[in-house]
């Protein structure tokens, strides 16, 4: 016969077991809140004044590639409206790359509310000649890897 000993052997055990299970889907909940959050907010940073300025002047450029923007308006290293212009974005767009290499956002949400496709074709050319001259193989590796990553997407799609 069963004794009550082992009746509140086995309610401990299944009390342990339940929260565990509970503690482990909280988790889950927790990361996707956190996750959210933080798109949440690197979103309100596209969608300020100062970005969406930025973002005009990027794309107004008229340029080739590296060595006609360092024609029509010096070295990515100077001090003007458009260098300033193409860093904010660049670093913006590097920093989400990064976060995406560690797997804290998720691609389906950048691709759907960052404009990396639009921001990597007017950069990429600049970035990467700017790369070259800089010889840092690794400038703005996250930038570029996302926007491979978005392109894939949209292949698969």
């Amino acid at each position: 016969m069963v004794g009550i000993t082992e009746i509140s052997a086995i309610v401990a055990a299944a009390g342990v077991l339940f929260g565990v299970i509970y503690y482990i889907f909280d988790m889950g909940h927790q990361f996707k809140a956190r996750q959210t959050d933080l798109i949440m907010r690197l979103h309100s940073q596209v969608v300020s004044k100062e970005f969406i300025d930025a973002f005009q002047k990027v794309r107004n450029l008229k340029v080739d590639d590296y060595d006609d923007f360092e024609k029509k308006y010096g070295p990515l290293s100077a001090e003007g409206p458009e260098q300033t212009a193409i860093m904010m974005m660049a670093m913006f767009m590097e920093g989400i790359g990064a976060l995406f290499h560690r797997k804290l956002v998720d691609i389906e949400v950048i691709g759907e509310l960052f404009p990396v496709d639009v921001a990597w074709k007017k950069l990429g050319p600049i970035l990467i000649g700017s790369r070259k001259k800089s010889g840092n193989p690794e400038a703005w590796q996250w930038f570029e890897n996302l926007y491979n990553e978005i392109k894939k997407r949209e292949q698969r799609q």
